[in-house]
């Protein structure tokens, strides 16, 4: 289906002569092999590739080749994934460089937090400048700097930090009661 999609949209874009998204279409085309070659360094689970998949399909295809983004909040609702997401795979990346997922204290509670959110801005900030750059170099206005300003890289922002700020929730739970939820649970078999 994925690649389906992908030629459909290159033959559409072909017929219209409409050469604007084939950028999107060639990194569309590479994203699904990224997990492929991350396998090679540790071990993935199979629902881990699976959400990251549906995460670019959302992103890549519908959102930038199929023009979803027009739709009222698809954006921000991408942007909130993303947050979440995003931490829990900077939270996995953690735990991975410590060896386990264990808090012993509010000191090591808190600086996991701070790492977590920390990078999960940072992605974020990167790929608004990313959207600037975009517009700088090529006039793709992907930012909506001219209808709406600041106001959509400030949605995007703040939604990824709400969206960090559910995975440093799920820390905290299990930091207060060592009871294992799906967060843990996911970095566990990274772990393993």
């Amino acid at each position: 289906m994925f690649y389906g999609l992908l030629a459909y949209a290159f033959f559409i874009f072909r017929m219209y002569e409409d050469i604007t998204r084939l950028g999107y279409l060639l990194l569309a085309f590479i994203m699904p092999f990224i997990p492929m070659i991350i396998e090679r360094f540790i071990k993935i689970p199979v629902s881990a590739v699976i959400i990251y998949d549906i995460f670019v399909l959302l992103a890549m295809i519908l959102g930038n080749i199929y023009g979803f983004y027009r739709f009222k909040y698809f954006d921000t609702f991408l942007h909130f994934t993303s947050g979440i997401l995003i931490a829990t795979l900077v939270y996995v990346i953690y735990n991975f460089l410590k060896g386990d997922s264990k808090i012993n204290n509010t000191k090591e509670f808190t600086m996991t937090a701070l790492f977590v959110e920390g990078v999960n801005m940072l992605i974020a900030f990167l790929w608004e400048l990313f959207e600037f750059m975009l517009l700088v170099f090529f006039d793709n206005d992907a930012i909506n700097h001219y209808t709406e300003g600041v106001y959509d890289t400030m949605i995007d922002m703040t939604v990824c930090f709400i969206g960090g700020l559910i995975i440093i929730i799920f820390i905290y739970h299990y930091y207060k009661t060592k009871k294992k939820n799906i967060v843990i649970r996911t970095s566990d078999r990274f772990l393993s």
